[in-house]
Order: structure tokens, then C-alpha cells, then sequence
């Protein structure tokens, strides 16, 4: 009996938009590509072949022959990029930096890689375009610029392209048939143009403008005459471009708003919209109209993503699998915040009834929790658990303040954010009952152990999984996107007046209860050196009882999913938290902003859940 598919990820679409490929992951962790084909009967699972080694790693593209190509990135010193094409799985290493991989039309190669290129002596000067052959043989440096690359387009034997050098933004423009680069547009002003889409007959561009962000078609013989248009008005959230008709006059575009997303149909020249009734979850990017329709990929909280099809004169997309059914039912809840309304999803039962009550923490802390499937809550509910994955500010997708409260402020406004839950469920939940535990990942790892310094008596237990330390500690061991996210945040400095720092093993003694931490042995992202540092810190100075699990051979994600016995250990050292609320309104104790929490227990307004 096959296993069931709980992730579908690297989800990529053939130029055509005929042919899908992605990589799967089933409930025992093992990792298989799929390649999909749409016919006139609707999404149809084509092939399926085993991967070896890490499934996350894995990233997919349809070929212009019906072959998937697959690459990979092997452990090693230095660790090395690995191309493979399906259905024959040949493994041939690469040399040289590691390559973003873009579909090319049949007669130009495999692929078109695009990655550093390196100047005399080895030094980087700049990105290369390399022409990947179509048995891998050969990777052939085509052309190069100083500029960094962006969004890419394919439009016939052109690839379109944003670079920015020296702060400007522009459109490039590769000509595969003469491997010639050149510019194609510069916006005035500092804006931005990026190409987003591309069908046979328009390319889609986004544009900074006087008036913000907004759309803009030219016809693929004319890339540079670019004319803004009127997307549609009123729309609740971020909207992003997902698939183009072949006339280029109508655009799907996905809607995100806050931990869920809508799918608008919009058409270019009248400016009319209308919704896509799909059921409540998380549409990908990933998308296409083609002659038997449009189809796209879609999760919902009981059903890992799949593709779902709306065939021509047909109102509502199917799915090509029906809901597997036995997950628990997800919804999206306002709960209030230190400084308003949060978003959180909720699992399973009523928190002020249900017997244990989990908060989950993201990691990130540029992420947010999703209307989409996720096996790691699942999990947690599973037993009878109500599950709260809370959106607290830092979370990305309710806009800008939303997201940049925590700019140098690192555990600040989350923290207290998490806190003002904890305190909400507390007090709509009986008198004794047990209380909440704590589980997070990377970032939500680290802030639910401030969580536990900062407030014991509010949590019964915490599961951490690859925390750090301090972001000032992080730093110098940081790999370049961690640095790039820690300075875009100043993540090393602290607001003025704030009440002591946030660094983990400076409030090791502060921290009581139960905790289970977690730590892959070669995580890349968060060196294990942090989790051990801290283990013996609690162990010194701290009452907490802990219990330490560092996984040999894994990296930043330790924790496997479904039969994974430390899955199965966190969903039980959750589930046996037999401790019961202690006094959480402490007017001795400092809030994370710096205030003291007022004495005095108050039942916020409670705020019902919408679907």
C-alpha cells in the first residue's frame, strides 16, 4: 500500500503548461517525483519514481522532450550541485557555482543555468548565464553581467530578466539564438519594472509608479513598449500574477491575505474580475491556461496540495484527488495581541474545553503560519489537541508594520505578542486547567524560550527545535542569507529602555518547567554549537527539567515527518504536561516591552473563528 503524500513541493510547469513535475513526501519521510500531464479529461498523474537522499533539497523542471530534470545538492567538501534527468535518474555532479535552473525551448539545451561568475583568480565578478546540454554533459557559459538577477521570463528564444546594479533596477534581455545580453528597459525615477509572466502573445511586468504598485502588458514582439493597466479595485491583500492566456487579455492573480489566499480571473481590457471558488486554503504561484483550461495547486487544511483544474466553460476548478479525509479541520481565529488583533490557525477543539492546548511558534521570522496543509500540527492535533499557530507581529503577509515591529527589536513585540495569547487562553479556560505548551521551530524555537524565561507560570512545557541563541551570537556563524536576514532586520540591536537582553543564555536561569530540545548534528543554518551551549547553561543554572536530542547526520529540519519516532516523541512529551496554571497576572513581573503587566484578571472579548 502506498504511503500518503503529506508535502508537494518545487512544483514547476512546462513552457507549454502541459506538464508538471514536482517532489513528494510521504508520511515516512520518503521522497518520490511526479510528473503530471493536463488533457482534456484534467490533471493526470503521469509517472512516479523514487528519490533518493533529502526530498526538500530537490528542485524540479519539466523539460521541452517530457523528460523532468532534477537538481540536488549533495554533502560534501564543499558540498556540490547534482543534476539528474527522469525517468533514467542518471546522477552527474556539477562543477563550478551552484545554478538557479530555468526552462529553455526545445534545440538550446536541457536548461539555462543561471549563477555566479567568477572573474581571474577565482573571483566572483557578477552572474553567468550556462546552456546545461541535454545529456548534462556540458555546462557552457554563455554570457555574464555585473548585475544581480531576479525574476526571469521566457518569451520564445528570449529570457526577460530583472538585474539591479549599484541600486538601479532594469529589464535584461538574453537572446538564446545569438547569446547576446542586453538592456531592454531602465525606469526612471529609481522604480521597478520586473517581468512576471510571459504567453505567447503578451508579457505581464510589474511596475513601481507614482500611484504604488501596479501592472503592466506589452505584446511579446514589442517587450519594451510597456502600458500600465487597471488591475482591480478593492481587493484585501497582496496580488500576485500567476497565469496568462495565450492572447495575453486575461491574468489569474492569487490574492494573499493574511494566512489565506483567493484567486481572482481578471480581464485585461474590460477590467472585470470574478472569483475562483476554490475552498478555503493557500493557492501556489504556480499556474497555467491552456487549450483544456486553466489549472493550478491548491491546499486546504486536511489536504496536502494538489492541482486543481477548471476546464473551459466550467465555472469551479476540481480537484485531481478527492480530500484524504481523517486530518483535523483547520480555521482562521482573531485573537488579541499586546497591541491588537493577531491571526492564528486553529486545529481541533475549542481551546477554552479542549483538554491540552499547543501554541506553535514559526520559524523565519519572516514567515507566517498558513490555511494550507501542515503535517507538523496535524500531528499535534491529532490526539485531541486545540492547536494555536499564531501570526504574531513579525509574521509576514498583513503588511508592512505587521511585519518589520520586530526591526531591531528581536523578541520585543513577538514576545509579548505570544504572551497576550497565552494570557487570552488562560483566562477563558477553567480554573486548574492544565496549562499551554509551547512548540517551535528555528526562530518560533528561540521565542518560545523566551517565552519560558520571561513567563514560566504561563506554559506547562516547551519543544524547541534548532534554536539559537542570540541574533548577536548568531551572526558571525551565520551562512549569507541568515546574515542578509539579521541585518535586514537589525536584529543585533535592542529598543531603547527595553528590560534586559534577549540572549538565551544569559536568561538560562530563568527558565523553569519542561523542556525537549531538538538539534540536527550538520544543520547549516543554525549552527548545533548554540543548542549545546545552551543545554548546559539550563543544566547549571536553571530548575528546568531537559531533555536534549541532537540527531546525527541532519540538518536544519531534524525532525522527519509521520512515523519519525521524534515526532511521535514531541506529540507525546506534549501530550503528558500534567501542570496546571499558576498565577499568570504577576504584577512583579516585567513585561517584554518593559511595562508591568496590570494586576487584576480581565476576559478579553472573545473573538469567534471564521473559516
Amino acid at each position: 500500500m502506498t504511503a500518503p503524500v503529506i508535502s508537494r513541493i518545487s512544483l514547476r510547469l512546462s513552457l507549454d503548461g502541459l506538464r508538471a513535475g514536482c517532489v513528494t513526501v510521504d508520511d515516512h519521510g520518503r521522497g518520490h517525483v511526479e510528473q503530471w500531464e493536463l488533457s482534456a479529461a484534467g490533471p493526470q498523474r503521469h509517472s512516479r519514481w523514487r528519490l533518493d537522499g533529502d526530498p526538500y533539497s530537490a528542485m524540479m523542471l519539466p523539460l521541452s522532450d517530457g523528460r523532468l530534470l532534477c537538481s540536488r545538492w549533495r554533502s560534501g567538501q564543499p558540498a556540490r550541485q547534482h543534476l539528474a534527468v527522469f525517468p533514467d535518474g542518471a546522477d552527474t555532479p556539477l562543477t563550478g557555482p551552484g545554478l538557479r535552473l530555468l526552462a529553455v525551448p526545445a534545440g538550446y539545451g536541457a536548461a539555462l543555468g543561471i549563477g555566479a561568475a567568477n572573474g581571474e583568480g577565482g573571483a566572483q565578478a557578477g552572474t553567468g548565464f550556462y546552456l546545461i546540454s541535454d545529456d548534462l554533459s556540458r555546462v557552457e557559459m554563455v554570457a555574464d553581467t555585473p548585475d544581480r538577477i531576479g525574476n526571469a521570463v521566457v518569451v520564445g528564444h528570449r529570457l526577460l530578466m530583472s538585474g539591479q546594479r549599484d541600486g538601479q533596477q532594469r529589464v535584461l534581455e538574453l537572446d538564446l539564438s545569438r547569446r547576446t545580453l542586453s538592456t531592454l528597459a531602465e525606469p526612471t525615477g529609481g522604480g521597478r519594472i520586473v517581468p512576471l509572466l510571459a504567453s505567447a502573445g503578451a508579457v505581464l511586468f510589474g511596475l513601481d509608479t507614482r500611484h504604488g504598485h501596479r501592472l503592466g502588458r506589452a505584446r511579446v514582439g514589442d517587450p519594451g513598449a510597456v502600458r500600465e493597466f487597471t488591475g482591480p479595485e478593492h481587493v484585501n491583500g497582496s496580488v500576485l500574477p500567476i497565469a496568462l492566456t495565450p492572447d495575453g487579455d486575461e491574468v489569474l492573480l492569487r490574492v494573499h491575505h493574511g494566512a489565506a489566499t483567493s484567486v481572482l480571473r481578471h480581464h485585461l481590457s474590460s477590467g472585470r474580475s470574478r472569483p475562483l471558488p476554490l475552498p478555503p486554503g493557500v493557492t501556489a504561484s504556480v499556474a497555467a491556461f491552456t487549450c483544456h483550461g486553466a489549472w493550478l495547486a491548491h491546499s486546504t487544511p486536511t489536504a496536502p496540495t494538489t492541482w486543481w483544474w477548471q476546464s473551459p466553460g466550467e465555472d469551479r476548478p476540481q480537484p485531481a484527488e478527492p480530500d484524504p479525509g481523517g486530518w483535523t479541520p483547520g480555521v482562521t481565529t482573531m485573537l488579541p495581541g499586546a497591541e491588537g488583533p493577531l491571526e492564528a490557525v486553529v486545529y481541533g477543539p475549542d481551546w477554552a474545553t479542549a483538554s491540552r492546548v499547543i501554541v506553535a511558534l514559526h520559524g523565519g521570522p519572516s514567515e507566517h503560519w498558513s490555511l494550507a496543509f501542515d503535517h507538523r500540527l496535524q500531528q499535534l492535533a491529532a490526539d485531541g489537541a486545540c492547536v494555536i499557530a499564531v501570526n504574531q507581529r513579525g509574521s509576514t503577509g498583513y503588511g508592512h508594520d505587521h511585519e518589520y515591529a520586530i526591526k531591531g527589536a528581536w523578541g520585543h513585540p513577538d514576545l509579548a505578542d505570544v504572551l497576550a495569547v497565552a494570557r487570552h487562553v488562560h483566562s477563558v479556560r477553567p480554573a486548574g486547567s492544565r496549562a499551554p505548551g509551547l512548540f517551535g521551530v528555528s526562530y518560533g524555537a528561540y521565542l518560545g524560550l523566551l517565552a519560558m524565561a520571561y513567563a514560566p507560570e504561563l506554559w506547562s512545557a516547551c519543544v524547541a527545535v534548532a534554536p539559537f541563541l542570540s541574533a548577536r551570537r548568531l551572526y558571525p556563524e551565520a551562512s549569507p542569507g541568515v546574515r542578509a536576514l539579521i541585518e535586514r532586520l537589525d536584529a543585533t540591536s535592542e529598543p531603547p529602555g527595553c528590560v534586559g537582553a534577549r540572549d538565551l543564555l544569559s536568561l538560562a536561569g530563568s527558565v523553569t518547567g519542561r523542556i525537549l530540545l531538538i538539534h540536527g548534528e550538520n544543520d547549516l543554518t543554525i549552527p548545533v554549537s548554540h543548542s549545546r551551549a545552551l543545554i548546559a547553561a539550563l543544566r547549571e543554572r536553571s530548575s528546568a527539567t531537559v531533555t536534549y536530542r541532537e540527531v546525527p547526520g541532519r540538518g536544519h529540519q531534524p525532525v522527519g515527518p509521520g512515523t519519525d519516532p521524534l515526532a511521535t516523541e514531541i506529540t507525546d512529551f506534549l501530550s503528558h504536561c500534567g501542570d496546571v496554571a499558576g498565577d499568570v497576572d504577576d504584577p512583579a513581573r516585567p513585561e517584554p516591552d518593559g511595562r508591568r503587566h496590570r494586576a487584576g484578571r480581565q476576559r478579553p472579548p472573545y473573538l469567534r473563528a471564521h473559516a
